[in-house]
């Protein structure tokens, strides 16, 4: 009397006669009344121990089936695989690894580690895609490393929580173009070998690199670094800044208050104006600059941002009407309305708001403008 195999979802598998034996799905399927079969019941048990142990996929698989392929193939190593049906077996917890894919038996969700190129790649269904941020073979790395840490120089193995800083770095063909960090001014620790890219050397000081070197501090800053050893530069067809200013970092006999009027001279660089008409009168401390020059000298004692073209809150007093020019007044560092009498290369800018002339006061100005 024949009886009916039933899958798990309660379809009908086939048919076994009374006596006889079916080996259609790779195991030994047995009929009623079927003598010896202890035999078979043993092989049945071994075959499903093994996954089917065997370099070609089973015959007439049902979904679900579990296979283990037993020998390499290229992109094909050993390992486990489920039927998905419609010809497709899917590796279990395996990447293909090699200098190429699997040619066949893709499926969408498939992976794909290059060992040349270092690359991992997801099938989507028409290609592999790349996932990972950086490839390319050693030394010659492109891409973003991000959920990068910089230590700097205050880190100690004892609190390796303390003195580190959140980054992203950029690499083109193994060189480190730039850093974005999170942080203010930081010097990096020895051990993150960025002495060269900061612009200093390998005792963390200037290492001179040159007209390319713009960070002769040794620093990381917040913001976009660029590499200070090679001529990276920031190109496009135009640049917008949210703050109003032109600005260069210079050294001044003391640390002056944004708005202060400074004149050439002095001991260092530039000190403040000190009487009225000043004719070395050269510029304005700036308060937030647009564009900072020679931002490398921004670490030394009394460096300051000095405005020489753009609009900036200035110092001033008397009365001055919107569009007046604007000269050093007797107080230093402080302007006042240019009259007839002065002359043009006493003039800083010109003044626009009106400023009713009570006490010292911050008016915002144009610097440059005669």
């Amino acid at each position: 009397m024949a009886y009916e195999v039933n899958k798990t979802d309660g379809t009908i598998l086939l048919n076994i006669q009374e006596g006889e034996i079916d080996t259609t799905y790779g195991l030994n399927l047995l009929g009623k009344n079927y003598l010896g079969y202890g035999e078979l019941i043993a092989e049945n048990f071994v075959k499903l121990l093994e996954n089917f142990n065997s370099n070609d996929e089973p015959a007439n698989p049902i979904v679900g089936q579990i296979w283990y392929r037993n020998t390499d193939v290229v992109g094909e190593p050993k390992q486990i695989n489920i039927y998905q049906g419609g010809g497709v077996w899917k590796p279990v917890g395996h990447l293909f690894v090699g200098t190429q894919p699997s040619l066949v038996k893709r499926a969408k969700g498939d992976m794909w580690f290059d060992t040349a190129n270092q690359g991992v790649f997801m099938w989507d269904g028409t290609a592999f895609i790349q996932l990972n941020n950086v490839f390319g073979v050693p030394g010659l790395e492109t891409g973003v490393v991000i959920n990068e840490t910089i230590k700097d120089t205050n880190y100690v193995d004892a609190t390796p929580n303390l003195n580190i800083h959140p980054a992203i770095k950029l690499k083109v063909n193994g060189i480190l173009v730039a850093i974005l960090s999170s942080d203010a001014d930081y010097v990096p620790h020895a051990s993150e070998n960025l002495q060269s890219f900061c612009g200093a050397d390998a005792g963390g000081v200037d290492a001179n690199l040159g007209s390319g070197d713009y960070n002769q501090t040794g620093i990381i800053g917040k913001g976009l670094n660029l590499n200070s050893s090679s001529d990276f530069k920031i190109r496009g067809v135009a640049v917008e800044a949210e703050f109003a200013d032109v600005a260069e970092i210079y050294v001044g006999d003391a640390t002056y208050e944004p708005g202060t009027l400074v004149a050439l001279g002095g001991v260092n660089e530039v000190t403040s104006t000190m009487f009225d008409g000043d004719p070395s009168i050269f510029g304005v401390v700036s308060t937030r600059p647009a564009y900072l020059l020679n931002a490398r000298k921004k670490r030394e004692k009394h460096a300051m941002p000095i405005a020489v073209a753009g609009r900036i809150p200035t110092k001033v007093s008397g009365p001055i009407g919107k569009g007046d020019r604007l000269v050093a007044s007797e107080t230093p560092g402080v302007a006042r309305k240019a009259t007839e009498n002065d002359p043009l290369f006493s003039i800083i800018g010109r003044s626009l708001q009106d400023y009713d002339g009570e006490g010292i006061g911050l008016i915002e100005a144009t610097v440059g403008v005669r």
